[in-house]
């Protein structure tokens, strides 16, 4: 019985993974709530703007890590942008992931047609944390 209701319950997985992936595509393109691309995701993330991290689950996401302080940038450069410390080339799936529970921000993973509308805007979304005034 409970193995009929789980392809059900991926179905209902996916349509809110579309639903997330939509929204922030909207959001972003509005310059609301959220970034899209690794470039922009990963400045928000890295100045602690970003709430939740969304990226997808079947790419590699090529970046780099400052071997000094961990920055991840999206951008080839020998030299850390924060410290002037040597980078390193990373996945920034298996990177992002451990840095971002570290520093209190959710992961969402996303899958089929979410992660391939999320390739199509740069592999790697951030939802933006609401601004204090």
């Amino acid at each position: 019985m409970v193995e009929a209701l789980i392809p059900h319950a991926r179905e209902a997985e996916r349509a809110a993974e579309r639903t997330l992936v939509e929204g922030l595509v909207t959001a972003a393109a509005k310059k609301q709530n959220a970034v899209m691309g690794l470039t922009d995701a990963l400045a928000a993330f890295g100045e602690h703007k970003v709430s939740k991290v969304v990226l997808t689950s079947d790419r590699s996401l090529d970046g780099h890590r400052c071997t000094a302080c961990g920055l991840l940038t999206g951008r080839l450069s020998p030299r850390c942008i924060r410290c002037g410390g040597e980078t390193e080339e990373v996945d920034l799936r298996e990177a992002l992931p451990p840095v971002a529970r570290h520093s209190g921000v959710s992961i969402e993973v996303v899958h089929g047609d979410a992660a391939d509308t999320l390739h199509q805007h740069g592999g790697l979304a951030g939802l933006l944390k609401p601004v204090k005034h």
